[in-house]
């Protein structure tokens, strides 16, 4: 991975930086740029830590931009004319670091068992997950006002 050179950036990338580091431009000290072996564009990985030290990551690529919390990550189709985006990254990242929503996930010790958003008030599906051969569930918020580590069925 390379410092970030805005100017090496892929269209869709360089297009995302922007809106990106418009919403939040203390971000731009975290990101960086990387390639596939052979290709001459780059595109964006930032690496934003919350207070509590969990990784908010975004990453650009093709006409997708993907960003992952806590176990969660979700895909997003990015265009860079406003009227043609039908879908939000900025605005779920927002949800996030407001603590609008956070991450929840579920886990044995070999494998994930599943990964959600979860907006505060909502009740873990720990019976679901139990039965469903997990044995750990996991949450994790921007401030850490909803995180938790608890064993299921004890």
């Amino acid at each position: 991975m390379a410092q970030l050179d805005e100017n090496l950036l892929d269209e869709m990338s360089k297009d995302f930086a922007t809106v990106l580091f418009r919403y939040r431009p203390e971000w731009r000290t975290f990101a960086k740029m990387d390639k596939a072996e052979g290709e001459t564009e780059f595109w964006l990985d930032v690496n934003a830590p919350s207070p509590t030290g969990e990784v908010l990551l975004v990453t650009t690529e093709g006409d997708e931009v993907t960003v992952a919390f806590g176990g969660h990550h979700q895909h997003f189709t990015w265009s860079s004319d406003p009227d043609e985006r039908s879908e939000d990254p900025i605005g779920f990242i927002d949800a996030i670091v407001t603590e609008k929503i956070y991450a929840a996930s579920a886990r044995d010790s070999s494998r994930g068992h599943g990964a959600w958003p979860m907006r505060p008030g909502e009740s873990l599906p720990r019976a679901d997950y139990a039965l469903g051969g997990a044995t750990d569930i996991s949450a994790r918020s921007w401030l850490g006002t909803y995180d938790l580590d608890e064993k299921l069925g004890q």
